[in-house]
């Protein structure tokens, strides 16, 4: 019994200083972290906290599992095998290398510390030296990690080349792939366990004859153990590297900065354990090790305290790329973080008089990648029929820009009444998870006491279990790819809650997909002939779910505000773009835009809009005051309601496509007028919208609009420099 605890006790020590020394490395990883990311005490302290949370014990189970490999591997140690004639091999300079590339757990063996690192490395020296071998000098080391790498290059190559594969031969289908490539996969894997150690022990024969015949000729061995692992490792940076250069191509645009952010603390963290471990393993260390614990401890406290008296702090910290922004989100549900806090009021006030009117029913309803000149709206060929009679009694802004050319930029930024640059949020598979301080339209309208419903197309960005909040202020929510289902059920809803009593007024919000899915998912891009008519089919498509939703409206009751645009266009060839997401030109930002309702004379409005303006101009006609505070767009009902002529030259409108994994480099365009401005990576882009609608002639040269789309761009830029959270002065 004596013998089981001085065992355990052993056991014990090893672990705590695994512990210490992961304790050092987790505090100075997170303090790295936090001190190039953040600013302010509370919010340091936070990020830190939540940091050591996730690194420590991460890096304390890296240590071990490294101590352990030590243990078996015996990198410093002379290795030995049972042949006959191996003593035959051994040499007095062998036997130099092998004492002194040993471990410092070996060299410490004899120590009076009798720590368990201690023992245990001390029995493996000596059955080393005692048993029968030839000298190693790393041709194990150096045999297995190379087959190790190729075996695992192998089974990533295949992994990937068979998702590739099926992905340009099924439209990328995921239930497809998800039997290709684990049947893949599992093939290579079989094979590639049948001949690595076959492999491994031929290349390791080969590389002891190597060493055999160096000692000798020359007395002694063509390298080092330290020297072997030196260039291991080197060769493995180079590969990865080498890898990263290679497939960038592939992989699109990876936002080095993030990624970056993300490895700073855990590299800090197991590089600082490492070179902590020889410290901690001795007496006087020990009582470093305890203080580093007792520090960490008492960080994560602080990070859980703040968590309890300012969790607005906590979503700060989450909403950088940092270890700690992934710790938060995996212990927290952001949705409840967002119930402790006070965000701005989501209640609007009615304007006077708007109660005894009657607050309308509002029907906003966006069609994915909607180019504008292909619909009737704008002379385009597309057969949409019931676009164009909601049009001809509503109000179309002719030169409508979306604020974003991808679907999780665009949509935030209309729903919250903010530009894409000032969105905060996360990037979730293809949509955008959104900070929970950002107050939505929706929520607006159903804290004003309307009824609000969402028939939306995908689970993607809409889907509750996701928490991604683009659902938020949605009681009600129907959700599905296929349009035509989402035509049934609004129209089913609509004619439902008119049979009610007397009822609350309805927010209904509409999204369908059905033009994005226009060539069927393939990767390749038809002749532009037929790509057009395919896009223009699509767009046929989606006006007749639109017009069964239309025609579900109740023609004897006071009409509904309706709204029908899109998230943006589309390029079909245009800048050598054939889909969306790669620029900003008008064939991928301008849009369809129509409002129609109670005091909207019919109309075209050449004024420049952007959907920021959506959210106000909703909120004013529908009857409640804007909160000039919080919305970044400008309201248009005065436009509307005829109270002012159309400003053809005039008007303002903001798009952006906004760094992140799939987008390399930043770029803004503001237009205003007949102007446009883009700034990206080749320069300043100015065109004549009016008379280069192709935007082929960059005037940046030698027009004078210039300066003054220059200076609003600044303006952006500090308004982008500001939290969307502090309230706007206007």
């Amino acid at each position: 019994m004596a013998r089981i605890g001085s065992h355990g006790r052993r056991v014990v020590g090893w672990a705590l200083r695994s512990l210490s020394a992961a304790a050092i490395g987790a505090l100075l990883g997170a303090g790295a972290e936090a001190w190039s990311r953040v600013s302010g005490l509370g919010l340091w302290l936070t990020s830190a906290g939540y940091a050591v949370a996730g690194l420590w014990p991460a890096v304390t189970v890296a240590a071990m599992l490294t101590r352990l490999a030590m243990l078996g591997w015996r990198p410093g140690q002379r290795a030995t095998d049972s042949s006959p004639d191996s003593s035959a091999d051994s040499s007095p300079d062998s036997s130099a290398d092998s004492s002194a590339d040993s471990s410092p757990d070996s060299s410490a063996a004899s120590s009076a510390d009798s720590s368990a690192d201690s023992s245990a490395d001390s029995s493996a020296a000596s059955s080393a030296a005692s048993a029968p071998g030839p000298a190693d000098h790393g041709a194990t080391l150096a045999a297995f990690a190379v087959v190790g790498a190729a075996s695992a290059a192998t089974l990533g190559w295949s992994a990937w080349a068979a998702v590739r594969w099926a992905a340009l031969h099924t439209a990328f289908q995921p239930a497809t792939l998800a039997v290709i490539a684990p049947a893949v996969v599992s093939v290579v894997a079989l094979v590639v366990l049948a001949l690595a150690w076959p492999c491994a022990r031929g290349l390791r024969e080969a590389l002891r004859a190597i060493e055999r015949r160096a000692l000798a000729r020359r007395g002694r061995p063509p390298w080092t153990r330290r020297q072997v692992a030196s260039s291991l490792g080197l060769a493995a940076v180079a590969a990865l590297a080498g890898l990263a250069v290679s497939l960038r191509s592939w992989l699109g645009a990876v936002d080095l900065s993030n990624a970056l952010s993300l490895a700073l603390a855990p590299a800090v963290a197991l590089l600082t354990t490492a070179l902590a471990h020889p410290l901690v393993r001795r007496r006087a260390g020990h009582l470093v090790g305890l203080a580093a614990c007792g520090a960490a401890a008492l960080t994560v406290g602080g990070a859980l305290t703040m968590r309890a008296v300012a969790p607005a702090v906590v979503l700060d910290a989450w909403a950088e790329p940092t270890v700690a922004a992934e710790v938060i989100e995996q212990l927290h549900q952001l949705e409840a973080l967002r119930a402790e806090i006070s965000p701005a009021s989501a209640a609007p006030r009615p304007l006077a008089g708007a109660a005894e009117r009657g607050h309308p029913d509002v029907l906003l309803i966006t069609i994915d990648t909607v180019r504008a000149d292909r619909t009737p709206l704008h002379g385009g060929p597309a057969h949409m029929p019931a676009l164009a009679r909601l049009g001809a009694r509503g109000a179309v802004m002719t030169r409508a820009f979306a604020p974003g050319n991808v679907t999780r930029r665009s949509l935030p930024s209309l729903a919250t009444g903010l530009s894409p640059t000032r969105v905060r949020g996360k990037v979730f598979g293809w949509a955008l998870r959104l900070d929970p301080r950002h107050v939505l339209l929706a929520e607006r309208f159903a804290a004003a006491g309307y009824r609000t419903a969402g028939f939306l197309c995908c689970d993607t960005f809409w889907g509750r279990s996701l928490q991604l909040g683009l659902d938020r202020g949605l009681d009600e929510l129907v959700l599905s790819r296929d349009g035509a289902v989402l035509a049934n059920e609004a129209a089913a809803f609509l004619r439902a809650n008119r049979q009610r009593g007397p009822r609350p007024p309805l927010f209904v919000w509409m999204h369908f997909l059905e033009p994005h899915q226009w060539n069927g998912g393939a990767a390749y891009l038809p002749s532009p002939e037929h790509a057009r008519a395919r896009y223009d089919a699509a767009l046929g498509k989606v006006d007749g779910m639109l017009g069964r939703v239309l025609d579900a409206l109740d023609p004897g009751a006071p009409p509904p505000l309706v709204v029908v645009t899109s998230d943006h266009g589309e390029g079909l060839g245009d800048h050598g773009a054939p889909y969306h997401g790669t620029d900003l030109s008008n064939s991928q930002l301008q849009v369809p835009l129509i409002i129609s309702g109670p005091g909207i004379a019919p109309a075209r409005h050449a004024e420049v809009t952007g959907l920021v303006d959506l959210a106000p101009t909703l909120l004013e006609l529908a009857g409640f005051e804007v909160p000039k505070d919080q919305l970044e767009g400008r309201s248009l009902a005065s436009l509307l309601r005829g109270e002012r002529a159309s400003d053809d030259q005039g008007g303002y409108a903001f798009a952006a496509m906004v760094k992140d994994r799939s987008v390399s480099e930043a770029r803004t365009a503001i237009m205003r007028g007949r102007w446009k401005l883009i700034i990206g990576p080749q320069g300043p882009e100015l065109y004549d919208t009016t008379a280069d609608p192709g935007e082929l002639r960059n005037l940046a040269g030698s027009s004078p609009a210039l300066a003054d789309l220059k200076r609003l761009l600044r303006e952006r830029e500090s308004l982008d420099a500001r939290s969307p959270f502090v309230p706007l002065s206007r």
